[in-house]
């Protein structure tokens, strides 16, 4: 009888002692997810103030280029779809206000840009490859217009000669 009271004060004793581990530990837990959450959040506000514009302008150009292809193709669909590409781009900078040694280029691109994308699309509409090219040519204008007034004139925008990626089709069925 002696040793089985032993035993239960010796469980016991161990039973508190994972209790408050336990609770130790859960509180230790909760500390550190909290610095975590802390910490991400943190990261996503820094991800924000650091907007990646060459990577905007990268799928701005790669769309464009796709624009072309199928516009000179007469595949208004496809045409229409990369122009909406575009569109979302220039969206996204502009949802983003990105500012750039001290030049509003959300403003611009919408002010600049924008307005041409315009009428690249009532060509797509029309389905007229004259007007459509003509207003592309006035789309790329307008690129190297807002590259020269932000003070990157190097950065120069052609209309493209090859498709790139080469292995996509721009012909309608």
């Amino acid at each position: 009888m002696k040793n089985n009271g032993l035993l239960f004060i010796t469980l016991a004793i161990v039973a508190l002692g994972f209790s408050v581990y336990a609770v130790k530990t859960s509180h230790d837990l909760r500390t550190e997810n909290a610095a975590l959450l802390e910490k991400l959040s943190g990261a996503d506000q820094e991800a924000n103030e650091e907007y990646e514009l060459a990577k905007a302008m990268f799928y701005m150009q790669w769309h464009s280029g796709k624009l072309w292809f199928a516009g000179k193709n007469q595949n208004w669909e496809l045409a229409a779809f990369y122009a909406h590409e575009v569109e979302e781009t220039i969206e996204e900078i502009e949802e983003a206000q990105v500012e750039e040694d001290g030049h509003d280029i959300s403003t611009l691109v919408h002010t600049m840009t924008l307005p041409f994308l315009e009428q690249v699309e009532e060509a797509i509409e029309k389905k007229d490859v004259v007007v459509f090219e003509s207003a592309y040519k006035n789309l790329v204008q307008s690129c190297n217009a807002c590259h020269q007034v932000t003070g990157k004139p190097f950065i120069k925008i052609t209309i493209p000669e090859v498709p790139f990626p080469g292995n996509q089709d721009f012909t309608k069925d």
